[in-house]
């Protein structure tokens, strides 16, 4: 029996993957066989298993999960003509023998055993863009990694029968148990793509920590090591409520490793997942921005730029309801820095869907006006309850990053105020010169805001 998977609907609509003896992931990530550009599709969303002459599809505890015609599965058999619904795509299920005889019903208790999955509360390891050609657009190859994947998305530890790790982070598993300077080991937390995440104790003082390791192949590398030294450092200083924490970091052989603050709380891309399309109140927005761009202004103050500001990077603390930007300064430490172009060919560096312009060009200067723009289209996205820009393809959203302008917020919610509405657009400017200076700026306009409202 062959069988495939055709996209019938989001921004990859045309693409088809053919189904073979074996297991494929569904999503965004490097790991995935599909690597869909849909930003409300998880990395490794949901699981299509092909086995005995059927094909089982199994959700891989998505944030919003996995749905079979309309209805919320956590693990189906699929018949011919089955639509599959993961974010806003939709992929319907094709075989060449339709048949029930050949797609039997599970069994009531599932041979195959299952990946069990660990949510990630704080930092999980690199996330990466899309590298599959797809049907109609090629998008080849793709990016270098993006340091550090959104807080709370759901990965796996393999288990057996699960999603297999490779040998490079399966290897990390061994480290449960040991002790890297003076941090105990406890537990998978997640795997990423050049690392794991683990739940440790600080010798020292016994508190908890999200301890992430990279693997033994990124330690060989001493260019790597020396970047990422460096961006450690510049991390350890820093210290501000409205940034996760690095406690410590240092270099094990052949390990690389950092300790950091375990958030107990949600990401803006899950709150933002929830709402699906839905915008969230205007107020609520200013008061969650104007905390980001205080830590922004902190770090711009200390000469660095973020570099990855996006929903995924921002932690709401349920205890208080304080809200923390995550990734600090280890975009640059793992990927040294360098801006790079997002081409005709279909290269892309970083989460396009948030990139300023500058950002997507060769060897654009980038200064901290990048993470206002950055800023600002999560700020719009959370007011219209969309991304700013979507395609067919990444280099067609990054060139509309370049070309297209943004829709005013007050088109999706006619309460927004007007100076918030030209607070929003002056964050997206094109050219970098018409945007705030600084991020000082923004705060104090956000903050006039906030004294003005009703």
């Amino acid at each position: 029996m062959s069988s495939k998977l055709v996209v019938v609907a989001g921004p990859d609509k045309g693409r088809e993957f053919t189904l073979q003896e074996g297991t494929i992931v569904i999503g965004r990530g490097r790991t995935s066989q599909t690597q869909l550009t849909d930003p409300h599709v998880s990395r490794a969303h949901c699981e299509i298993c092909c086995e005995d002459h059927r094909v089982l599809a199994q959700d891989a505890q998505s944030s919003a999960g996995t749905y079979v015609n309309r209805q919320r599965i956590t693990r189906q058999v699929l018949r011919h003509g089955d639509v599959i619904r993961v974010g806003e795509t939709e992929l319907r299920f094709e075989c060449d023998r339709a048949d029930d005889t050949t797609l039997p019903p599970p069994a009531a208790s599932p041979s195959a055993p299952q990946a069990i999955p660990v949510a990630v509360p704080v930092k999980a390891a690199a996330n990466v863009q899309p590298a599959v050609a797809p049907a109609a657009a090629r998008v080849e190859a793709a990016a270098r990694v993006e340091a550090a994947a959104p807080a709370r998305e759901m990965v796996f530890a393999n288990r057996g029968g699960g999603r297999v790790l490779p040998k490079p982070l399966k290897a990390l598993e061994a480290l449960v148990g040991q002790t890297l300077g003076s941090y105990h080991v406890m537990r998978v937390l997640g795997a990423g793509t050049i690392g794991m995440v683990f739940q440790a104790r600080d010798l020292k003082d016994q508190k908890a920590v999200a301890l992430k390791v990279l693997t033994a192949e990124f330690g060989r590398d001493a260019k790597a090591v020396l970047r990422f030294v460096r961006g450690m450092k510049a991390a350890r200083s820093l210290s501000h409520p409205n940034l996760v924490a690095i406690h410590a970091a240092g270099v094990t052989r052949p390990h690389c490793w950092a300790a950091m603050e375990l958030v107990d709380g949600v990401s803006l891309a899950d709150e933002l997942h929830e709402q699906r399309g839905k915008y969230m109140d205007w107020k609520q927005c200013v008061n969650v921005i104007v905390q980001l761009a205080r830590g922004l202004a902190y770090l711009h103050d200390r000469g660095l730029i973020h570099r990855n500001v996006l929903p995924q990077n921002i932690l709401i603390r349920r205890q208080d309801w304080t809200v923390k930007l995550g990734d600090v300064t280890l975009a640059k430490a793992l990927d040294g820095g360098e801006s790079q172009d997002v081409t005709a060919s279909g290269e892309l560096v970083g989460n396009v869907y948030y990139m300023a312009p500058e950002r997507t060009q060769t060897h654009a200067a980038i200064d901290g006006r990048a993470d206002i723009y950055s800023l600002g289209a999560t700020l719009h996205q959370m007011l219209t309850g969309r991304v700013l820009f979507q395609g067919g393809s990444l280099v067609e959203v990054a060139q509309k990053i370049r070309q297209a302008q943004p829709d005013r917020p007050s088109q999706y919610q006619p309460a927004i105020p007007t100076a918030l509405d030209a607070l929003v657009l002056r964050t997206l400017a094109k050219n970098p010169a018409e945007r705030f200076a600084t991020a000082k700026d923004l705060v104090t306009e956000l903050e006039r805001l906030q004294s003005t409202r009703s």
